[in-house]
């Protein structure tokens, strides 16, 4: 449910990352000024710490679900059933602890631009091409991600029509000899296929050219 929750409202760790914060009470009788302090400690007393909930009863003992951030990584640590809040909190900072330690990312921030694709029987001569999402590579258990080489696989040439967000080739990423992954390339727009007029005035423009 944490997952979840960050992942389509990340905007909660804003509120959720607040150690401390000035709160005015109004009612009938007037406003009243108090000071509101987060129940999570792991905000204070964990480097990175950005939420997420605390949450206690006499049945579920002392719970904790907590998220950070470091190097481009973001884990989330839940605790359920603690004895006290000492408990939840240590167990939540040595989960965090283990994750960090355990994995790290690569991410692709520096796409290569990408060439635009010759085109045969099209009204256009090349299409554009893009990404189709950034690449992103988990390694768990201590991996350490070595030097990552990057080749990008597109046919020399290719029929219209051609369809936006079709797919055209890939990008593939391998480290130490292994593939990683890929990512897939797309047209960036449509191409239609050219009629016989077109053609008609693309070779008379060839000729005039000198091109034929």
């Amino acid at each position: 449910m944490s997952r979840e929750l960050i992942e389509r409202f990340p905007q909660i760790l804003n509120y959720s990352s607040i150690w401390m914060e000035e709160i005015t009470h109004v009612t009938q009788k007037g406003s009243k000024p108090f000071t509101l302090t987060n129940t999570n400690k792991l905000i204070r007393g964990y480097e990175g710490c950005v939420g997420l909930k605390t949450g206690s009863t006499s049945k579920a003992k002392y719970c904790v679900s907590a998220v950070a951030k470091k190097n481009d990584l973001t884990m989330l640590a839940v605790v359920m059933g603690a004895p006290d809040y000492k408990v939840r909190f240590a167990d939540a900072a040595s989960l965090f602890q283990y994750g960090f330690s355990s994995c790290s990312i690569y991410i692709d921030r520096e796409c290569d631009p990408l060439p635009e694709l010759s085109v045969v029987y099209g009204k256009q001569d090349t299409a554009e091409l893009e990404y189709a999402e950034e690449f992103r590579y988990l390694a768990t258990g201590g991996t350490v991600i070595g030097e990552v080489e990057k080749t990008i696989e597109l046919p020399e040439e290719v029929q219209a029509p051609i369809q936006k967000g079709e797919c055209a080739g890939r990008v593939v990423y391998k480290a130490d000899g292994e593939e990683l992954g890929s990512v897939a390339i797309l047209y960036g727009a449509d191409v239609a296929r050219a009629g016989m007029w077109d053609l008609f005035g693309c070779t008379m423009k060839q000729y005039f050219l000198g091109t034929a």
